[in-house]
């Protein structure tokens, strides 16, 4: 379903409001979701407070790399870890896009995620926004659910939220939590046939921690993608990640106690 399409002058984003659509891409993940095999949950997640979250013993696959458990709200996305060191701007992004900035990689498409977070019961809002003012930076928060996002090595049961795997230079993880803005898409006659109108499928932002306005999901806190506006703060924690290759979980589930 990915697709790349990049160094087109013609290509621009726009604001696109997916909620008229969201009873089509339920339908759709529902019929997905009937035709594939049941598998069996991963182990439960420890919560904030140290409770066990309500994973159930069942997960629905709607893709390899996929699976949503719509009794508990919760979606499972398989990624592979790509930079254990350095400084970051994406925390998953897709297969060819962002590697050299992002923690993790995903041959998942954005916009399966996407359908898969809508499928559990997430509204889309929009993506957090930048821009100048007459010499002053406007930040406009994403909008959209709030959610908490943990992560596993592969056949692990130590999750730990995402944060604990990013450090500023003096060793704090960032304060935040992440949004559902889901992403733009592009006009129709901006994208050739047969590619992918949903921006972050192009652009391949499917978690992302700076602000570039395309993510799926982004950071609570609007961080301006130009380091001559917000310099580079944000790192891999060495001693929290595993090594480069590695096969990782990661869980998206509803904020606790948001407000």
């Amino acid at each position: 379903m990915a697709a790349e399409l990049t160094g087109n002058p013609m290509c621009e984003s726009r604001p696109f409001s997916w909620r008229r659509w969201s009873p089509c891409l339920l339908l759709l993940v529902s019929c997905l979701g009937c035709q594939q095999d049941r598998h069996e949950a991963p182990t439960k997640p420890i919560g904030a407070q140290g409770e066990a979250p309500k994973t159930p013993s069942k997960w629905v696959e709607l893709q390899p790399g996929l699976r949503i458990s719509p009794g508990s709200q919760e979606v499972l996305l398989d990624a592979e870890v790509c930079l254990s060191d350095g400084w970051l701007e994406q925390v998953v992004c897709s297969v060819g896009t962002r590697e050299h900035e992002s923690i993790m990689v995903t041959s998942v498409p954005a916009s399966a995620l996407h359908a898969g977070l809508l499928a559990v019961g997430f509204q889309p809002g929009q993506p957090g926004q930048w821009h100048w003012e007459g010499g002053t930076v406007i930040r406009e928060a994403p909008q959209g659910s709030d959610l908490e996002i943990l992560v596993a090595p592969l056949g692990e049961e130590a999750w730990v939220p995402v944060r604990d795997w990013i450090m500023d230079e003096g060793g704090q993880s960032p304060q935040g939590h992440w949004v559902f803005g889901g992403s733009t898409m592009r006009d129709v006659e901006s994208v050739p046939a047969g590619y992918s109108r949903y921006e972050a499928d192009l652009g391949g932002s499917i978690i992302g921690l700076v602000t570039f306005g395309d993510e799926t999901v982004g950071f609570s806190e609007v961080i301006p993608d130009e380091v001559a506006m917000a310099p580079e703060e944000w790192r891999v924690r060495v001693d929290a990640v595993p090594p480069v290759g590695s096969a990782v979980h990661v869980l998206i589930r509803p904020l606790p106690n948001p407000g």
